[in-house]
């Protein structure tokens, strides 16, 4: 590998200057300047305008933001000419790609009047970007490619928490900005503070963890302590900024959430760079092991499905103490199916390289533990989402559980049309949020759930093919087994990606959601048909490739969608 010394000084550098800009875009909303000029890329006409009143911030914050894209190109260009690892060229270029998405928020946030949607985007995006040019800066540090490792004990509850805590920074940021933008409904605001006081206390578990690792400690207990200690800072500010209101508390209160998302999402990967978990970390972590039995990423995944179904049903703000409920009886659900499947499943997963870790393949929980864990959770959800939200919400819970516990996973074994039984089963957690919020069902509920549906199958039919030879060793009947060559399924990949464009657009056609909306699906539909096409040509090649890209388009759909209700 080159060495590339100089090309991770100069993303240091444009990470500091990405953070003056963040700081820059806190002081115009600080100061209620953001309109203060009308026009857009200009101001008033002029590369250099008078700078008095709110010019001075607004215009400093552009030409700030008009440096850094340049510098970002250049890191792009850097990382794409220097760099041998493919992947890392690619992240380079998408950094410059949200630079220019980013100034193209910022237009549209001028040019329309400080919409609402877009100007929330924006104030996450900056700060996601100071993020990512921040990895960049670790995935070219020496550190980083020697790949030396560590063992812990305690390795994958540190993962856990590292991935749990960073997502949380992420909410919470998207909340602050909602608030800075002037949405400061009591509610709202209660659950910026309480997930302000759920970071702390994640980063205290993380820190305790850390210290009781000997061979560890040393290499991550300062980065650990200092994170901890900005997140005290960084709640301190906000209480002060709610009372105080002004905009340099309020810039500080920014800048420091920018700073920890940051060293939160660092700290993420230096975990899953160089831990190595301990191979006594077996039935001594129980809890854990449960915990792994729910597939967090995957009922994660369903929990934000569930909570876009509520946000497009809820008739206003005054209901996220409903979504609170719907939210946590969904995850009980979730997870109880998820390790019902993983128990009746334990023998074909004893067979596959990709799942012979999990904790009942592995010998690291026992099956009796496995079941009544499952049968207790999916029960307790249903019985949760009854009390607390309605009837039908809890049918719905129970029909997804009887779907895919004892429909989609047994089909597995008999044919290959599971793959659209589990849809179905995929899609209906949209529905539950959907019905959480009391308006009841309609066409509106069905067209989610058909974008639900129809997204699962290029993603799943690219899974399989990612992991042909392990379903061909484990006796499971799926799709990708039925095409040697991978034309087939290619072709079928892109039928139903044009089928998920139809449906995606569906939603601004029926008043569900705007132009904006309207817009970025367009683009984003047109981006992951080509990557279809492209990869049915190549006969599948790029299969683990393109399912990544689907799960970027469907956070992308939820976003948006959510973005432009509010």
């Amino acid at each position: 590998m080159a060495d590339n010394r100089w090309v991770h000084r100069f993303s240091v550098g444009v990470a500091c200057a990405t953070l003056l800009l963040v700081a820059a875009g806190g002081l115009v909303t600080g100061t209620g300047s953001g309109l203060s000029v009308p026009d857009w890329p200009l101001s008033y006409g002029q590369f250099f305008p008078p700078m008095v009143g709110g010019i001075r911030f607004e215009h400093t914050h552009r030409m700030i933001a008009g440096a850094v894209g340049i510098l970002t190109f250049f890191l792009a260009l850097a990382i794409w000419a220097r760099e041998k690892r493919r992947w890392l060229r690619w992240f380079g270029a998408g950094a410059f790609a949200a630079v220019l998405i980013q100034a193209i928020l910022g237009g549209i946030t001028v040019l329309f009047f400080l919409p609402l949607p877009v100007s929330v985007a924006h104030a996450c995006l900056a700060q996601s970007f100071f993020s990512w040019i921040a990895a960049i800066a670790l995935f070219t540090s020496k550190s980083w490619k020697k790949g030396r490792r560590t063992e812990a004990k305690r390795g994958d509850l540190l993962r856990f928490l590292s991935v749990a805590m960073t997502a949380s920074i992420f909410v919470q940021l998207a909340m602050g900005a909602l608030i800075r933008h002037g949405q400061r409904h009591p509610l709202l605001v209660a659950a910026h503070i309480l997930t302000a006081l759920i970071i702390f206390l994640q980063a205290l578990l993380i820190w305790a963890a850390t210290a009781r690792e000997e061979k560890a400690r040393g290499r991550f207990f300062r980065h650990v302590a200092g994170l901890a200690i900005l997140i005290f800072l960084q709640v301190s500010l906000g209480v002060t900024a709610l009372l105080a209101r002004g905009a340099l508390t309020g810039t500080a209160h920014q800048v420091m959430g920018a700073l920890v998302l940051c060293l939160s999402l660092l700290l993420t990967l230096r975990f899953f760079r160089h831990l190595e978990p301990s191979a006594a970390e077996s039935k001594g972590s129980g809890f854990w092991q449960l915990i792994r039995l729910t597939k967090p990423r995957l009922t994660l995944m369903a929990l934000a499905t569930t909570a876009l179904g509520f946000m497009m049903a809820a008739p206003g703000p005054a209901v996220f103490e409903i979504l609170a409920h719907v939210l946590f009886g969904s995850a009980l659900v979730g997870g109880g199916a998820n390790a019902l499947n993983q128990f009746m499943e334990k023998d074909v997963d004893a067979k596959m390289k990709r799942t012979e870790g999990r904790p009942l393949p592995s010998g690291r929980l026992d099956e009796k533990s496995a079941l009544i864990f499952g049968a207790a959770a999916s029960l307790a959800g249903v019985g949760y989402l009854l009390f607390f939200a309605n009837p039908l919400t809890a049918f719905l819970a129970f029909l997804t559980v009887a779907i895919y516990v004892f429909i989609y996973t047994p089909l597995k074994r008999k044919t290959a049309l599971n793959t659209f039984v589990g849809a179905v089963a995929g899609a209906l957690p949209v529905v539950i949020g959907w019905a959480g919020a009391g308006q009841g069902l309609d066409g509106r509920a069905a067209i989610l759930f058909s974008i639900l549906f129809l997204w699962q199958l290029p993603h799943f039919l690219a899974i399989s093919w990612v992991y042909r030879e392990d379903y061909l060793k484990s006796g499971l009947r799926m799709v990708c087994l039925l095409d040697e060559g991978g034309g087939w399924l290619g072709r079928q990949i892109v039928f139903y990606c044009l089928l998920l464009w139809a449906a995606s657009l569906l939603p601004s056609l029926v008043g569900l959601s705007g132009g904006v909306y309207f817009s970025v699906i367009f683009m984003s539909n047109l981006i992951f048909l080509w990557l279809a096409v492209y990869l049915a040509v190549q006969k599948l090649v790029r299969a683990r490739q393109f399912v990544s890209a689907s799960i970027l388009y469907l956070l992308t759909v939820i976003g948006v969608m959510m973005a432009d209700k509010i």
